[in-house]
């Protein structure tokens, strides 16, 4: 943990390798063993995580578009900056950047 009370650069980056292995490692696997209802549990599983991940990206949306301009990362707008580098459509990047906005947490003028 850093001194700010979040997490350290290489903790996220560290955590971040894993997530990537993790993920390539089931893209390869096969699930012809598994029964229809162990299928259907891990797709629930996967759906948790989907719905933790969609909350994690709110939250780096956030701080994103707090600390920097669009400029400052070779754009012209928020959408042509997400576009650019995540390889998005405009719609899906004006989606991603209103869900951030909305659902995001917020800190109150008192710091809290």
């Amino acid at each position: 943990m850093s001194s700010n009370g979040g997490s350290d650069r290489e903790a996220i980056l560290a955590t971040l390798d894993r997530w990537d292995a993790v993920q390539a490692e089931m893209a390869g696997l096969s699930f012809a063993a598994l029964t229809p209802a162990e299928v259907l549990g891990i797709k629930d599983r996967l759906e948790s995580g989907y719905r933790r991940q969609a909350a994690v990206d709110h939250r780096l949306t956030q701080q994103l578009t707090c600390q920097a301009s669009p400029i400052d990362l070779g754009g012209r707008s928020w959408i042509d900056v997400l576009c650019t580098r995540l390889r998005i459509s405009k719609p899906e990047a004006r989606r991603r950047l209103e869900e951030a906005d909305d659902l995001a947490p917020r800190t109150a003028i008192t710091g809290e």
